[in-house]
């Protein structure tokens, strides 16, 4: 009954049970063991001279997940621009972390949640740097800038914005066109021979 018992212990859970990590085990525990078969093989199958190399493998599990393993160095500039266009499009499509989770288990070969957690921090805090947020609490008239044009005179309305808002936050514009101007000059964007921008200003509430 024990060794019963034992055996039963050892019983892998189907991939479907699987998580993300466990996966990734899994992947590397059969690269390492084809890695040192290949190099075993080779060394008699070939001249000592030839330097046959093994770049990577694929293979499937029930013909639905798909797992790419590479053997190269992996380009770190490479795959920081991969992160940063990944970080990107969830932005722009509002894709929420669970979902592209989801989407890990199905792409083995995406880069995992905790990757693209990291670099949307990493953005993050450069932007704070280039464009710093600014709290300001709207019931504090002194901390309005005075030496800035006021756009709305009508009473009623700041008062209403003010009771609507509270405490927020704000990037100051010029810190923002600071930071977008000289960019979209160079990629031929803007013409810096005509120094009037036409901007549109929009929130998400």
């Amino acid at each position: 009954m024990a060794r019963e018992g034992k055996r039963r212990a050892h019983i892998l859970k189907p991939i479907d049970q699987c998580g993300n990590s466990t996966l990734t085990k899994r992947a590397m525990s059969i690269g390492k063991h084809i890695l040192a078969e290949f190099n075993e093989k080779t060394q008699k199958l070939y001249n000592l001279e030839d330097v046959p190399a093994l770049e990577s493998i694929c293979y499937s599990v029930n013909k639905k997940h798909t797992f790419n393993i590479s053997y190269e160095n992996e380009d770190k500039t490479k795959k920081k621009q991969k992160l940063e266009s990944i970080v990107r499009a969830l932005d722009e499509g509002n894709i929420p972390r669970d979902s592209y989770r989801r989407l890990c288990a199905i792409e083995y070969n995406l880069p995992r949640e905790g990757e693209i957690s990291k670099e949307c921090i990493n953005i993050n805090e450069i932007m704070v740097q280039l464009i710093p947020i600014t709290i300001v609490d709207i019931n504090t008239k002194s901390q309005v800038d005075e030496s800035e044009g006021v756009d709305i005179d009508d009473e009623s309305i700041t008062q209403e914005v003010i009771n609507a808002v509270g405490k927020g936050d704000y990037r100051n514009i010029n810190n923002i066109l600071y930071y977008l101007v000289p960019n979209l000059v160079q990629k031929g964007i803007l013409n810096p021979d005509q120094p009037i921008i036409n901007l549109r200003i929009s929130g998400d509430g």
